[in-house]
């Protein structure tokens, strides 16, 4: 029983997640994206094992257990270097940041056969940083109800790991931490569009929602900056768009707007496709440069 509700689990997240890809499509976010889709599908793939028995030494299931589930704070890494150029040289040091985490799996399998698998210290303490980094970079979005039950999932599997460590996990434990995996990529997937008319406050937003505090965070400081430079009396709130007179953006001086835009535009070029973005702005919205 617990099997078969652990497969459709597992088929059903691969699934979401599938589909989930058209949401980061002419985006960078293709890369947590991918790191995402590997973690579920290593540690379903463990899993799949143990239920199989292919793998019945303890110490080894033990071992293989942490390694995959490691991988589940990759993509909370791969999001911190998801601006061009440095985000396809960045999957390195994801990668090699991954290693680091999963020497203590490498060292049960290859030099202490049969010895228990011991989780403390620095491995303990950054994978709990590295959860709760994910977690509230996503809070203050729209995507804040995925990113609670992609929380759970991985504070389910990865429990047993962390400084205060939850009980171990079993297979009913597993299967509900895949589960709330699951329910998070398809909750993702099949978030709405928001009901807002193209706009810059659309393309902020989106830009916003998809990328998360710490990026956002980062475009309304350049944007800030650049508006203190250039005079123009607009600010870029967490909200959207404000100008200082509280007039539409539409009102500004076309010259000034048309700067705006352009300076918007090449900090966000960083991230998205002209396709992204030209798809969120009005008609009138045009770029000088191209």
């Amino acid at each position: 029983m617990l099997s078969t509700a652990l497969l459709a689990v597992i088929f059903g997240g691969a699934a979401a997640l599938i589909v989930a890809r058209q949401r980061v499509q002419g985006t960078t976010l293709i890369a947590p994206w991918r790191w995402t889709l590997g973690a579920f599908a290593a540690t379903a793939g463990v899993e799949l094992l143990v239920i199989w028995q292919a793998v019945a030494d303890p110490a080894a299931v033990a071992a293989l257990r942490y390694g995959a589930r490691m991988l589940l704070l990759c993509p909370a890494i791969s999001l911190l270097g998801v601006k061009r150029p440095q985000d396809g040289p960045w999957n390195f040091i994801v990668l090699s940041l991954w290693g680091v985490l999963a020497l203590p799996a490498a060292e049960s399998l290859l030099l202490n056969t049969g010895q228990p698998l011991e989780i403390a210290g620095f491995f303990s303490w950054f994978a709990l940083a590295l959860l709760l980094v994910s977690l509230f970079n996503t809070l203050p979005t729209r995507h804040w109800l995925p990113a609670l039950a992609a929380a759970g999932g991985q504070a389910v599997l990865l429990g047993e790991y962390l400084p205060v460590p939850l009980p171990k996990t079993a297979i009913l434990n597993v299967t509900t931490g895949l589960g709330l995996l699951a329910a998070a990529a398809l909750l993702y997937a099949l978030q709405r569009p928001r009901k807002l008319a193209p706009s810059l406050d659309l393309l902020w937003l989106d830009f916003r929602d998809s990328f998360g505090l710490l990026w956002g965070l980062r475009i309304q400081e350049r944007i800030q900056a650049a508006a203190k430079m250039y005079s123009w009396p607009v600010a870029l709130h967490w909200s959207g768009w404000k100008t200082s007179n509280g007039a539409p953006l539409q009102d500004l001086p076309d010259a000034q707007r048309q700067e705006l835009l352009a300076t918007f535009r090449g900090l966000l070029r960083r991230f998205v496709s002209n396709e992204w973005i030209d798809s969120r702005l009005d008609s009138s919205d045009t770029n000088p440069q191209r």
